[in-house]
């Protein structure tokens, strides 16, 4: 996963499943931002 930081807030995100290299950041957060977006149009 990953922390946002903002000041004195943090949230922890937490991948689907356990990245295991750097390359694969990326999709993981692309299909992670569609899928959100996909919940948030129903």
């Amino acid at each position: 996963g990953m922390d946002l930081v903002s000041g004195d807030n943090v949230c922890r995100i937490f991948f689907p499943q356990p990245l295991v290299k750097a390359s694969e950041l990326r999709p993981a957060l692309v299909e992670m931002a569609r899928a959100g977006r996909a919940a948030s149009a129903t």
